[in-house]
């Protein structure tokens, strides 16, 4: 078998950047940051967390959760608020995957019967943006947060629709660049007890390309394209028996971005040849599944939290952002000679075969107490966090066309938060909260079954596998973070 070597970097389909109008407080104090002209950086909520003390705390923060975050990790703990909380962050991340090597990169078209070979590279860019939020007390049994995730300056989201026989870490690549909006609500049932709803809010495209073609009668294009809001409910309760002890559950919904579908309905006619075509196209672009998350916190002293929180997370219904192609001609003639009717699967769309999975975070802060190292600044709080999180991979073993990237991940956190109790004697709080993560990614070897495949169903295997022998992931992300802001 002759080989040829080629180095493969796939981009990314952008979107281009829309207005934002929503949340005018926190888009001010985004612009505030924006003029230091430091280069921001984000993620997606369901992969590193939201705030700075949750993910600082392995995401253990369901029956924690407090403040402006808690409108993502549990919309109960808005009672919490006494008056109003609000702030602003943002996020760095870095990533570090381990390129494929001396892998089937395809066919090569020029030489019928020859496969390319050589090594796949990754982008090491993380995603980036910034996040903000606001809550209020209402009244005295119902609170109202708001909260924000933007990506980066240039871009509002990153769209892409990918072939699964095309390696890529499923988790990394797409999932943090894009928009997403939060609302939610708490209701204080009683002084031990509280429920909350919200939304997680995603915007993203749904429409579809039709096209008419034909030698006999006026040719057409036809673009349907609406962004419009995706949303995802969640739900909360937070009970707190004691000041020492409380519990928390809440469920996300499952979340997609968007959906794209190309119609082409068309008449081929060549001189004596004339025959109908159609042709589809359809990607779901993003999908984050479903998942329920239960905790438990305990304060055993004035200076020390302990959670531990357990999350199902519904894999098992995960559809990916791939891309579906069919063709079909006829039947037709030519000349006075029937054609039979042709039916192509350019691109075969296979069952990820996803597997559900359970997550453990366990997280502690320690509280060292107050100090007062100016007078004019008023008592001043030190806090240390530290977490770990433990999440399998829902991705089964990759023997076959498919390439979905991805091993278990092992998440190791670290935090500290200052909070000013009294600063210039203005009654209010204001907090500075900082986080560090790093995903590991196990290593893991990945074993192809044979070099080609029969895709069309023709009983000949002609179908080059990318990834052919196998290849090692491993790789990881680190992550560091910064959070403002005031209660008053």
């Amino acid at each position: 078998m002759l080989c040829k070597c080629k180095n493969v970097n796939f981009s990314n389909i952008m979107l281009k950047k829309v207005i934002f109008r929503t949340f005018a407080f926190l888009l001010i104090c985004l612009a505030i940051i924006f003029t230091t002209k430091q280069r921001l950086y984000a993620n997606a909520l369901d992969l590193y967390g939201f705030g700075s003390r949750g993910p600082a705390m392995g995401n253990a923060y369901c029956a924690i959760a407090e403040g402006f975050s808690a409108v993502y990790y549990n919309p109960a703990g808005l009672s919490k608020i006494e008056s109003i909380d609000a702030g602003v962050g943002f996020l760095s991340t870095e990533n570090h995957f381990k390129p494929l090597k001396n892998i089937v990169l395809g066919a090569d078209k020029d030489n019928p019967g020859i496969l390319l070979t050589g090594n796949i590279k990754f982008d090491d860019n993380g995603a980036t943006g910034m996040w903000g939020g606001f809550g209020a007390s209402v009244t005295k049994k119902l609170s109202v947060g708001l909260g924000i995730f933007l990506p980066d300056s240039q871009y509002l989201a990153i769209l892409k629709s990918q072939s699964q026989r095309e390696p890529h870490y499923l988790n990394f690549e797409n999932r943090p660049k894009r928009l997403s909006l939060l609302a939610g609500a708490s209701l204080k049932l009683s002084e031990h007890l509280a429920v909350g709803v919200g939304a997680n809010i995603l915007y993203g495209p749904d429409g579809n390309v039709n096209a008419t073609i034909s030698s006999q009668a006026e040719s057409r294009v036809d673009l349907s394209l609406v962004f419009k809001p995706r949303i995802s409910p969640i739900f909360g309760i937070l009970y707190n028996p004691s000041p020492a002890l409380g519990f928390g559950l809440t469920y996300h919904g499952e979340l997609y971005h968007g959906k794209l579908d190309l119609d082409v309905d068309g008449q081929m006619d060549m001189g004596t040849l004339n025959m109908p075509v159609l042709a589809q196209m359809s990607s779901i672009i993003f999908n984050t599944p479903q998942r329920i998350s239960a905790g438990i916190a305990y304060t055993p002293t004035d200076s020390l939290t302990l959670a531990v929180e357990v999350a199902w997370k519904d894999w098992s219904s995960f559809n990916d952002a791939s891309l579906g192609v069919n063709f079909n001609s006829g039947p037709g003639t030519i000349g006075t000679a029937e054609l039979p009717e042709i039916d192509l699967q350019f691109e075969k769309v296979f069952s990820p075969n996803f597997k559900d999975t359970v997550v453990l975070g366990i997280g502690g802060e320690y509280r060292f107490g107050s100090f007062c190292p100016f007078e004019f600044l008023g008592n001043i709080d030190f806090n240390l966090r530290v977490g770990y999180t433990f999440e399998p991979t829902p991705i089964p073993d990759q023997n076959g066309l498919t390439n979905f990237l991805g091993s278990d991940r092992h998440i190791i956190t670290f935090g500290t938060g200052v909070r000013a109790l009294d600063p210039f004697r203005t009654g209010k709080t204001i907090r500075m909260d900082l986080l560090f993560q790093l995903h590991i990614l196990e290593k893991k070897n990945v074993t192809k079954d044979k070099p080609y495949y029969d895709l069309d169903g023709d009983g000949i295997e002609e179908t080059p596998v990318v990834g052919y022998p196998g290849y090692k992931i491993s790789g990881n992300a680190l992550v560091c973070g910064l959070t403002i802001g005031i209660n008053f």
